[in-house]
């Protein structure tokens, strides 16, 4: 592996890229071969107008890396989860894998240029039953709720990414872009074929350090194409551009970090039969804030509490504005020279649809990952 990795140092270009679509990884070069199992349980509570219903999910992800010689690595992530809605002192569940993603990553020129490619393999569930399943996987992609699973099976599809970093002075600036295509599957099983539309992101960013302090700042735009159900046009959704500023303090045995962040959101489009496309903002922006403390203790431990605050916008369809607090921790210990272990919390409060909605919530997590 290259020890001068300037992706791994300045976390931009096509890192950044991946980081917006988790579900094909992350490039990390100048690690090991490595696997890694995770236990994420996350718990909501709403109320409105003196009713409660309550989510809940138990999520077990795996992942695994192969360093597969200088420069080239292939990831593999795969999930598992079960996941209950109580509403109407009714239980709804749906259970089931993730599809699994594969992606293969290799830098040229001494990391200054990177190609990656991944493919999406449908062994996750789908043909969810149209009441129970979809009403939980619904809820699951609220936008102002934090479940590290909200998607399942879908169609076969791929990605391929390309990115370029290099040093301006002292600075370290970066670029990619990523193609994105999922294939045509069945969502619900009363449903017809359901045919996502591709995906095209870029980005661009820099960092630079000024003492024991470092800063980033990128952007990503992201466009949608048009969805399809039975190939008749159904949804396109708007483009959407992310903009994130970050601060590093870093110290031998403490650290500060902070960082804030803004989702613009355009109008979607909706199609129906025999009429023009209705426009519709069913996406709010987002405003970001947050950051955090890192203590190293004992030299194999270490402490990282952390807050943060969520801020989104009304939308057409019409839900009002929501915001949602969160204060977390997390423990680390480091096991050998490669591998890790690790805990943590969060805690959730906060309101939805302009203060109607009275949200609260917590997540426990524990994983370890093991080198090879």
């Amino acid at each position: 592996m290259h020890t001068k990795n300037l992706y791994r140092i300045s976390l931009l270009s096509v890192m950044v890229l991946a980081m917006t679509m988790p579900a094909f990884g992350q490039i990390i070069y100048g690690q090991p071969s490595s696997a890694g199992l995770q236990m994420i349980y996350s718990s909501w509570t709403m109320k409105s107008n003196g009713e409660e219903s309550k989510l809940h999910q138990m999520m077990f992800p795996i992942s695994g890396l192969a360093a597969l010689g200088p420069g080239f690595e292939a990831t593999v992530t795969l999930a598992n989860s079960s996941n209950t809605l109580n509403f109407h002192q009714k239980d709804n569940t749906l259970n089931g894998l993730s599809d699994c993603r594969v992606q293969f990553s290799h830098s040229f020129y001494n990391d200054g240029v990177l190609l990656s490619g991944g493919l999406n393999l449908p062994v996750g569930k789908k043909k969810l039953t149209r009441v129970e399943e979809w009403s939980v996987l619904q809820r699951l992609s609220y936008d102002y709720f934090d479940f590290p699973m909200s998607r399942f099976g879908e169609g076969f599809g791929f990605n391929l990414l390309v990115g370029g970093a290099t040093m301006l002075g002292t600075v370290r600036t970066g670029a990619g872009l990523m193609y994105e295509y999922t294939g045509t599957y069945q969502p619900y099983d009363t449903a017809g074929d359901y045919n996502p539309g591709d995906i095209l992101s870029a980005n661009a960013g820099a960092d630079w350090r000024s003492g024991f302090s470092s800063f980033s700042l990128d952007g990503i735009l992201t466009i949608y194409t048009t969805d399809k159900f039975n190939d008749v046009n159904s949804f396109k959704q708007a483009p959407q551009f992310d903009t994130r500023f970050g601060w590093i303090y870093s110290k031998r045995t403490w650290g500060l970090n902070a960082a804030i962040q803004y989702i613009s959101r355009g109008h979607n489009k909706t199609y129906l039969s025999n009429s023009s496309p209705k426009e519709l903002k069913i996406f709010g922006d987002e405003f970001i804030i947050g950051g955090g403390t890192m203590f190293r203790m004992a030299q194999k431990w270490s402490l990282a509490p952390s807050m943060e605050a969520r801020f989104i916008a009304a939308n057409d369809q019409p839900v009002g504005k929501s915001h949602v607090y969160t204060f977390g921790a997390d423990l680390g210990r480091t096991i050998g020279r490669n591998s890790s272990a690790g805990m943590g919390i969060k805690l959730y409060t906060g309101k939805a649809d302009a203060d109607n909605i009275d949200l609260s919530g917590y997540q426990i997590s524990a994983g370890i990952n093991a080198g090879f």
